[in-house]
């Protein structure tokens, strides 16, 4: 039992401990740095919650201490450098009466930061301009594109003035959308849209077509992102005035004729470039898109099981049939990489712009300007002459069924197509004359051999 001296110590021990200071400046900077801890606590004598925190370090700052719902809480104040003492005191005395009114002054301090935090990005956001949310959106989106869907989006964009390494006109114009990429995102509205279409549906209505088709879909995805939704005019690029300006598209109907295709081939055959060479014959006997036969790669190429894989936009992939003339041109390819159509001068490694030279071939024929799209299109006009059915010209050009017997009930083997296409391929070559056995034409699959140019169907 301890005696009567022995509690007044302990008391007093007590009560230096606890003992509450007078705040002045002067005591707060004679306060010492804490003994074998990391902090010490000096309390206020007025009000009862407030203490001036000093660190091991020496950092000095009024804190305040309190009971909230039964539970202990604590808020920093601030720097005894930034806080005078009587700052510091009404500080302590206004959070105890939030206390006492059952409000919880770390909530209402974080609702007030989340407040600020929301206004300062918002000011932010009003002065990106669009090209700064272009950047983000191509980064975003570049892994659901193709491959042409980022070059359209690249070069509608550039800002033209880099040197062309093969065309007429030595540097690169501006895009259609470049006038745009200066303006703020919150200043493109419809009225702004509208004048720059007027303007550039002066010289180059299809392409800014595209570009409004391109613009309307990279504004909803502004509105998609919190970070742009409140300062973009999703409907910017959606008025109907844009229609009276821009118009409609012509019905493109360039395409090679049964007449032409003996002066086509022709001069396709003395391009120096095989690769180029066999692009376009190919192009032409398959109706495949321009992208999805230059991204052919040699692994989806089966000589054995005579059929060729093409990455489909549609659907993923599609199987057409390997006709014994298109598998001469792929034999006859240098394996330069993975890519069939392999080009040295391409940074992608395959090839990019064969355009340029079927430009140059049709001038030199005198035929009108054939796009590569247009040899799409003669394979489709021109199958009309041997009577393929529609269905399968529809499937091996990829295109989706029109009618429900066709989507729902219908799908030829690679097999099936194949006995259609050799019937159409036979008949291009009879029709531009080429020097080639047409006995070579009317093979079957003979699934053991490397290639099959033996057995006769007919």
């Amino acid at each position: 039992m301890l005696t009567l001296l022995a509690y007044k110590r302990a008391y007093r021990m007590r009560f230096k401990i606890m003992t509450r200071i007078r705040f002045t400046k002067d005591r707060i900077e004679k306060f010492p740095l804490p003994l074998e801890k990391t902090q010490e606590f000096y309390w206020a004598e007025d009000p009862r919650h407030l203490a001036v925190r000093v660190s091991a370090g020496g950092k000095k700052s009024f804190i305040f201490q309190s009971r909230f719902r039964g539970k202990a809480i604590r808020i920093t104040i601030g720097s005894v450098t930034d806080w005078t003492v009587a700052q510091a005191q009404e500080k302590a005395r206004s959070l105890q009466c939030m206390l006492d009114d059952d409000i919880d002054p770390r909530k209402v301090r974080q609702q007030k930061r989340e407040q600020e935090l929301l206004i300062e990005q918002l000011e932010r956001a009003n002065q990106l301009v669009v090209a700064e949310v272009w950047k983000d959106y191509i980064k975003q989106r570049t892994p659901h594109w193709s491959e042409l869907q980022l070059r359209d989006h690249l070069s509608l964009a550039q800002a033209g003035g880099e040197r062309r390494s093969r065309s007429k006109e030595k540097y690169t114009i501006a895009g259609p959308l470049f006038s745009l990429m200066g303006m703020k995102l919150k200043d493109l509205n419809d009225d702004q849209v509208l004048e720059w279409a007027k303007l550039e549906a002066q010289s180059r209505a299809g392409r800014t077509r595209l570009g409004v088709r391109v613009l309307k879909a990279f504004l909803r995805w502004c509105a998609s992102e919190p970070k742009y939704r409140d300062i973009v005019h999703v409907n910017a690029a959606s008025s109907g005035r844009l229609r009276d300006v821009l118009g409609k598209p012509e019905r493109k109907t360039t395409l090679l004729e049964k007449g032409q295709l003996t002066s086509w081939f022709k001069e396709v055959l003395q391009l120096p470039n095989t690769v180029v060479s066999s692009y376009l014959q190919i192009l032409l006997l398959t109706g495949a898109r321009r992208n999805e036969l230059a991204s052919l790669i040699w692994e989806d190429v089966d000589f054995r099981w005579q059929k060729i894989c093409l990455r489909d936009k549609v659907e993923d992939m599609r199987e057409i049939p390997l006709t014994p003339y298109v598998a001469m041109l792929l034999k006859g390819l240098p394996r330069g990489s993975d890519w069939v159509f392999y080009s040295e001068r391409s940074a992608s490694g395959k090839l990019v712009s064969p355009n340029i030279t079927h430009d140059a071939l049709c001038e030199k024929i005198g035929l009108p300007k054939i796009t590569l799209q247009g040899l799409r299109r003669s394979f489709a006009t021109l199958s009309d002459w041997v009577d393929l059915p529609q269905g399968v010209v529809a499937q091996i050009m990829g295109h989706k069924p029109s009618a429900t017997a066709e989507k729902y009930y219908k799908f030829r083997s690679v097999d099936i197509l194949r006995r259609h296409h050799i019937r159409f391929e036979r008949w291009i070559i009879e029709q531009a004359e080429l020097d080639y056995p047409i006995e070579k034409t009317l093979v079957t699959r003979q699934p053991l051999a490397e290639s099959a140019h033996d057995s006769v169907v007919m």
